[in-house]
């Protein structure tokens, strides 16, 4: 509980209801706030860094006793679904929804007609700019 020491900026557009867009808004806003989300899309991952968790995966696999002996494809196929998880949960539009665990964010948007999420951006009380934006010293989503 960070007891309102943070703060949320959401970007939404499109939409013919304002309201309905507002609401929308504010919901990925309390969604973020609670699970702080890395980027707004996949295609917002860097390249290296699903190199990186690739990587730790696969060492993993590589040092697990249960996976001694296991065919490629099967080390394959745990270190993707390790990395598909990990995207799940550090890419806003692939997050499941707090309030509705049934439904991501990305179907959260896509019930306000036309809607779409532009960037947002999270701040924790004490945190620089940069440090919210990572080491680009760019806000961004």
């Amino acid at each position: 509980d960070e007891g309102g020491k943070i703060g949320v900026l959401v970007e939404v557009s499109g939409g013919e209801d304002k309201e309905a867009l507002a609401t929308l808004a504010r919901e990925i806003a309390l969604h973020v706030s609670s699970s702080n989300p890395m980027v707004l899309s996949e295609e917002d991952v860097p390249a290296d860094v699903i190199a990186k968790e690739r990587e730790i995966f696969a060492a993993q696999a590589a040092n697990d006793p249960k996976m001694a002996g296991k065919p490629e494809a099967a080390i394959n196929a745990m270190v993707n679904g390790r990395v598909r998880v990990f995207l799940e949960e550090s890419v806003l539009l692939k997050q499941s929804y707090v309030r509705d665990p049934a439904i991501t964010i990305a179907d959260l948007v896509k019930k306000t007609p036309g809607a779409s999420v532009v960037r947002f951006v999270r701040y924790k009380l004490g945190e620089t700019i940069a440090d919210a934006a990572g080491t680009e010293g760019e806000v961004a989503a």
